[in-house]
């Protein structure tokens, strides 16, 4: 790990939006970069969004638990955590306890549901990479302990 691959923290975190309604995306899109996020890409597929976390390296994925095709946004999380380390929070309608539990085992850093507060939906965001920050020092910290 070179110093250029830690996160500077006081730059705008990196976020990826996963949203296959184009309008609810555009208006996450506006609300996230009004408050100072950087968005660094929003998909409306599985497919597009694992293309654009590789690219792009967000810090963190908003994501729809529905999307359009056959891998759901639970399964998309999954990945992104497993392949990319990146986080997910859970932008989602469904709120019913089947969905919930298996949710879960994506182990997000967060749910907002929809219709969703801009504030309640900053909060939620601001704890996950509150979250993420811990873990990943963590992570060097152990590194460079065993170095």
């Amino acid at each position: 790990m070179a110093f250029s691959d830690i996160p500077n923290e006081t730059a705008p975190a990196r976020l990826l939006i996963v949203e296959d309604d184009v309008l609810l995306a555009s208006s996450l899109d506006e609300l996230l970069s009004a408050s100072g996020f950087e968005v660094v890409g929003i998909a409306g597929s599985a497919a597009t969004a694992a293309s654009l976390a590789g690219e792009r390296h967000p810090q963190l994925a908003l994501i729809d638990i529905r999307l359009v095709g056959p891998i759901d946004g639970i399964e998309l999380a999954c990945h992104f955590r497993e392949q990319f380390r990146i986080p997910a929070i859970f932008v989602s309608g469904l709120a019913d306890p089947e969905t919930k539990e298996r949710a879960l085992l994506a182990k997000p850093l967060g749910f907002s549901p929809k219709p969703y507060r801009a504030s309640q939906l900053f909060n939620v965001i601001q704890r996950a990479l509150s979250e993420a920050r811990k873990k990943q020092r963590k992570r060097r910290s152990f590194c460079f302990a065993t170095w």
